[in-house]
């Protein structure tokens, strides 16, 4: 898959004067899912502990990493939705949701991705000491779940490293093999990061990792 956009992105950056060899290209693979519904009932793991949709306001009283601060607020500006579970002022895990009305592809994936009408689950995390709890696995069931109350029909997708573990909680919750993704990103400051890739839907998938 593709589309005229990208190779016309790169004829741009190098007729702009950006010699070829001085364009960092970055590959990134990654394992694709498509869900499968309906999505299961999973237990919140600690029933203490806040998780709502976030808000900018959210991100200011819970996330003190600039960079993180950052990010977000800028997922916000570009349509996305995400769930923070938060206890006593600091986030314990978070995941996010590109839709159809996002205006910003996640910059894993090729820029292409935004020509389709879908959803794709990103940037879920769980922080160092609240891992193995099971938070990854009940907000990917949570971002299904209102994704489908939405609108039955939706297509969901997402994707992560062959060796990370997450895969567990994507199989648990419904995501069944759908091929891999190899992206490239091409780009020279101050220039666009150019973004151009390949979905293998058929490629299979490599084992669990142990």
């Amino acid at each position: 898959m593709g589309s005229l956009l990208e190779m016309r992105r790169v004829s741009s950056l190098l007729k702009r004067g950006v010699p070829s060899r001085l364009l960092e290209r970055v590959r990134n693979e990654s394992v694709v899912y498509r869900h499968v519904p309906p999505p299961p009932a999973v237990e919140q793991p600690r029933e203490s502990v806040t998780v709502e949709w976030v808000t900018a306001d959210l991100i200011e009283e819970t996330i003190s990493d600039d960079r993180r601060r950052q990010r977000f607020l800028s997922f916000l500006d570009h349509g996305y939705c995400g769930l923070l579970a938060h206890d006593d002022g600091s986030w314990i895990a978070h995941g996010w949701v590109y839709t159809p009305e996002s205006t910003l592809v996640p910059i894993h994936l090729p820029d292409w991705i935004g020509e389709m009408d879908l959803y794709w689950l990103v940037f879920g995390r769980t922080r160092a000491g609240y891992r193995e709890r099971g938070w990854h696995t009940y907000l990917l069931a949570r971002r299904l779940r209102a994704i489908y109350e939405h609108d039955p029909s939706e297509t969901v997708f997402s994707d992560t490293g062959a060796d990370n573990v997450s895969r567990y909680s994507l199989t648990s919750t419904g995501f069944e093999p759908a091929g891999t993704m190899v992206t490239y990103s091409l780009g020279y400051p101050p220039f666009d990061l150019v973004r151009y890739g390949r979905w293998d839907w058929e490629t299979p998938h490599p084992p669990l990792p142990e």
